[in-house]
Formats: structure tokens, C-alpha cells, sequence
């Protein structure tokens, strides 16, 4: 299946979904072609869902270069009791060994989740991002949603 641009998030919540069905599930638009600047409307989303009394934020995104405006939020949350959970990255080069960098998931306040893949003894996914503060991995090829 291909996804849009705009699929990812879905998928995502599916996910959630199957693995805690009773979960109630928010969802905050941060990208597209209208609205805010990306870095506001990640850091607008992260204070909305505090305000909306969520506990848990799931961050499927990040960037090479750090925001402050996203790492306000983010202390905001994580200074709230709201655990932060972001995707290591996508910019992997297939080797475990050397270490790209993705923004928010490298800061101490979120938990940074590699992918793995299925087969043998779940080797790191060839487009995940490693590095020495990845905290857990994840199934994250031919996942089903």
C-alpha cells in the first residue's frame, strides 16, 4: 500500500489502537498545506493536548536541527507528567553502528524509539535511525494497522 503525504498519522493510530484498544485517541494535524509554520503547530499541538489532559503524546516526526519552540513544548509536557514518545528517525543508513540525530527525540524529556524489522533476530531497520540515546525499538517494517 502506498501512503499520502498525510497517511502516516492514521496508520499510526491504528496501530495504537490495536495494541491498547480502551485508548482514547487524539489526534493534532501538524502538517499540511495550511495553517501554522510546522514548528508552531508541533509545539501548539503538544500544549493542546496537555491542556486536553492526554498523558501520553506520540511524535512520528522529527528533524535534524533542534527547535526551541518545539523543546518548550516538550518540557512543558514532560514537566506536566505527560510522557513524550517520538520516532528516532527515518535518515538511517542500514548500519547500527553509526549515529544519525533527530530532533525532539533526542532530548532527555521524550523517549527516542528506533524501528526494527520482523525477520531473524530483529535487526535494526534499514532507514531507522541509531544512535546512543535510542531508548526502545519497535516493530516498524510491514506493520499492519
Amino acid at each position: 500500500m502506498t501512503y499520502s503525504q498525510d497517511d502516516h498519522g492514521t496508520h499510526v493510530a491504528g496501530t495504537i489502537h490495536m495494541m491498547a484498544p480502551d485508548a482514547e485517541i487524539h489526534d493534532y494535524r501538524v502538517f499540511g498545506k495550511d495553517g501554522f509554520e510546522i514548528d508552531d503547530a508541533i509545539a501548539t499541538s503538544i500544549y493542546e493536548s496537555c491542556f486536553d489532559g492526554c498523558d501520553i503524546i506520540n511524535m512520528s516526526l522529527g528533524g535534524r536541527w533542534p527547535s526551541s519552540t518545539i523543546r518548550s513544548a516538550v518540557q512543558y509536557a514532560h514537566s506536566r507528567g505527560v510522557i513524550v514518545v517520538c520516532a528516532a528517525g527515518n535518515e538511517g543508513d542500514a548500519n547500527p553502528l553509526t549515529n544519525e540525530r533527530s530532533y525532539p527525540a533526542l532530548w532527555p524529556e521524550a523517549l527516542c524509539i528506533a524501528a526494527v524489522g520482523k525477520s531473524g533476530k530483529l535487526p535494526v531497520a534499514y532507514f531507522s535511525n541509531t544512535n546512543p540515546e535510542v531508548d526502545y525499538s519497535g516493530i516498524g517494517v510491514d506493520a499492519i494497522s
